[in-house]
């Protein structure tokens, strides 16, 4: 039995001590670097077509989204919200550093704070998005409550495999973040719309 309560002890410590460090993320400001500064534009205005993804595809690599010329990954837009107990948003722009050292733990991706939610552009196989967003839709509405005592409901697009394509996963993922019951918390997927 005290084997047992000293390991969990450590056990706690270690949770604590992860948590404490999406604490200290959320009280930072989140810099707009050149890949969320190249991303916005893309994902909030819907102006992109397929003749403009060259000049694109070139942007991302020189700001360090895209590895190379032969990176192609898929794309997910998950959008973000903090809520408090009456409903009201809450989402301040120091959420985007803590989603985005979470979600970095699972997925390639940047996230940003626009009009009171935060937006991140996951990049992946879709391997990776089907092993891993469940898990990260799941962890950042825990945090959220753990570390900043608030509600969070997430909205997330389906796959899609050009830069170009964002505003229209961005306009899935308001759906999604929209879809429900107002006061309920967690993740709310597109391809779970009805049609």
């Amino acid at each position: 039995m005290e084997g047992l309560a000293a390991e969990l002890r450590i056990i706690r410590e270690k949770i604590d001590a992860q948590f404490a460090t999406f604490g200290q993320a959320a009280q930072q400001p989140n810099p707009q670097d050149q890949r969320a500064a190249m991303l916005m534009p893309l994902v909030l205005d819907d102006f992109a077509d397929d003749a403009d993804l060259p000049r694109q595809e070139s942007y991302a690599r020189e700001c360090g989204l895209l590895r190379d010329e032969n990176d192609k990954p898929s794309y997910i837009v998950m959008v973000s919200a903090l809520l408090d107990a009456d409903n009201t948003n809450r989402t301040v722009p120091s959420f985007a550093s803590s989603v985005n050292m979470l979600a970095s733990k699972y997925l390639r991706g940047v996230s940003f704070f626009t009009s009171g939610k935060v937006v991140s552009v996951l990049m992946g196989s879709p391997s990776d998005f089907s092993q891993y967003l469940h898990i990260l839709a799941d962890e950042i509405p825990q945090m959220a409550e753990r570390v900043l005592g608030s509600q969070c409901r997430i909205g997330v697009s389906r796959m899609v495999h050009t830069l170009t394509a964002l505003h229209d996963a961005y306009r899935e993922a308001m759906d999604a973040l929209r879809q429900g019951d107002g006061a309920e918390g967690g993740a709310h997927f597109s391809r779970d719309l009805a049609p």
